[in-house]
């Protein structure tokens, strides 16, 4: 063993000692998930109504972090049952079970239900088919049966260790989770690599050397299909050949994952298993931030608007592409260094970080072809007072004085004059100009996370 590899193992216990469940949680876990089968079958037959309950996830395969387990409990319908009615059905099963338990109904292909605490854990009552075959799939939820199912039977008992290391790794470097706010790597798939490399250590091998390579556990599936090609990560499910299984990874994440991958595979250490707001303290985070925030000489303007939609998933497909028409229509005015979106309960935020505090006197402006003659006229009757007329790639271009040349200003004036070219929801929002633009001090105060990723980027600066 190399001097490398015997700190990685030493480095592994350590880490393990703190991630790995004790006996105590195992058994309150195991008991939770029991009482909530046992309480569902029960209004199954109040209500008389047929349906499997089975415990889905992470709990049915023991690969769920100390401290941070979701419950998973799938109500399997006969494939006769009508679809439409899971919602009406599934909330009216858990009302007999949990009369007294707050419970919310949330959104992903079809309706599921969300108890946010029970005896201390979050719960996700979630509708399916019960099928013998993945080809009999009505919706991609009835998938999950087969992905418990064969991670259960294929999973070595000792590399449930391994996926506890790899899990926690991405959760660090906020690569771990398959939902819109993460685009990273989902829990099914730090199940397949552990599966496919065996270890923590040769996971991050992989990354380190070949990160773009598509994957597969067998011969099955093509793995050179076209329909592939707009991935940027590729892992064939096994229980389903035809489908992408890393689809969600984004290709940033990628690149990431490969970039830490190579620095603890030359400096192994435990703190690259802990998130960065977890090894300093909040008062330490926000004057180390403000300090380097001066140094740098950035400019972080932050768009705050008041969250509008509760589920998560929606919310972060909403300002994540909110962020990128942002981008396109600061782009050709701006030097943009980096940008980001975050939320919490009250707002959520598009943040941005320039190079610099103010813009140019003159702005830009595209006009129609130079073909196009009654656009053309109607465009110089638009921009009448122009410090200049050129033609920029066959269409008109001209330099306009700018009213504001103050950041903040501009950026306001901007957005609500580009409020047309964002998704309805937000267009609504800046047209009823209910948004604030704050500066990078209220981000820093607010989202420490956030802020650091954009002044800071990549979290080592070596591999």
């Amino acid at each position: 063993m190399s001097k490398t590899s015997a700190v990685i193992e030493k480095v592994k216990r350590k880490v393990l000692k703190k991630i790995r469940p004790g006996t105590e949680e195992k058994d309150k876990v195991k008991k939770t998930s029991s009482n909530i089968v046992n309480l569902l079958k029960e209004s199954l037959r109040k209500n008389a109504i047929s349906a499997e309950v089975h415990v889905m996830g992470s709990v049915a395969k023991g690969t769920y972090l100390k401290n941070n387990t979701d419950i998973d409990v799938f109500l399997l319908f006969d494939k006769s049952f009508d679809r439409t009615s899971f919602e009406k059905t599934v909330m009216q099963l858990c009302e007999t079970a949990f009369p007294k338990v707050k419970k919310i109904v949330s959104y992903a292909e079809h309706p599921y239900v969300r108890m946010l605490d029970y005896s201390g854990y979050a719960v996700d009552i979630v509708p399916a088919y019960k099928l013998r075959s993945v080809t009999d799939m009505k919706s991609s939820v009835d998938r999950t049966q087969f992905h418990t199912e064969f991670v259960r039977k294929t999973l070595k008992p000792w590399q449930i260790d391994e996926v506890l290391l790899l899990k926690q790794f991405l959760k660090s470097h906020d690569l771990y989770g398959a939902e819109s706010k993460v685009q990273g790597f989902s829990g099914y798939i730090t199940e397949l690599l552990i599966i496919k490399y065996g270890s923590f250590e040769r996971v991050l091998e992989h990354f380190a050397s070949f990160p773009k390579e598509r994957l597969a556990l067998s011969n099955e599936g093509d793995l050179a299909s076209p329909k592939f090609d707009r991935d940027a990560f590729v892992f064939l499910d096994p229980v389903d050949p035809e489908r992408n299984a890393g689809a969600a990874v984004a290709e940033d994440s990628l690149w990431k994952i490969s970039w830490y991958a190579k620095h603890f595979l030359r400096k192994p250490d435990e703190k690259a298993f802990i998130p960065w707001e977890e090894l300093y303290p909040s008062r330490v985070r926000f004057s180390l931030l403000e300090k380097k925030y001066e140094i740098l000489g950035l400019t972080i303007v932050a768009i705050v608007l008041k969250r509008f939609v509760e589920n998560e998933e929606i919310l972060f497909s909403h300002i994540k592409r909110f962020s990128k028409s942002l981008v396109s229509i600061f782009g050709s005015e701006l030097k943009l260094v980096s940008e980001g979106v975050d939320a919490n309960n009250r707002y959520c935020v598009v943040a941005f970080c320039f190079d610099t505090d103010r813009i140019g006197s003159y702005g830009v402006h595209l006009g129609p072809p130079i073909e196009m003659t009654h656009s053309v006229e109607d465009f110089l009757m638009e921009h009448k007072e122009v410090y200049r007329i050129d033609v920029f790639e066959g269409r008109l271009r001209v330099f306009e004085k700018r009213e504001a040349t103050d950041l903040h200003t501009f950026i306001k004036k901007t957005l609500s004059e580009n409020a047309y070219r964002l998704p309805e929801k937000l267009r609504e929002m800046i047209e009823n100009n209910e948004f604030k633009v704050e500066d990078g001090y209220w981000l820093i105060k607010s989202f420490p996370k956030l802020s650091s990723i954009l002044m800071f980027g990549l979290r080592y600066r070596d591999f």
